[in-house]
């Protein structure tokens, strides 16, 4: 879940963290907005355009 405390890390550094690990999903779930936005991994080992 994102918290206006940890937005910046979850957005940026988690991101590249799971990068590295090959991470094939991530999910950033926004409950005030009521949104989850999924990134997925691409064969370029970097997440793309969230679905």
């Amino acid at each position: 879940m994102i918290s206006p405390s940890t937005a910046s890390a979850d957005y940026i550094y988690k991101r590249k963290i799971y990068e590295k690990h090959g991470v094939k999903e991530y999910w950033l779930v926004h409950p005030q907005d009521q949104l989850i936005t999924v990134y997925l991994l691409e064969d370029n080992q970097q997440f793309g355009k969230p679905i």
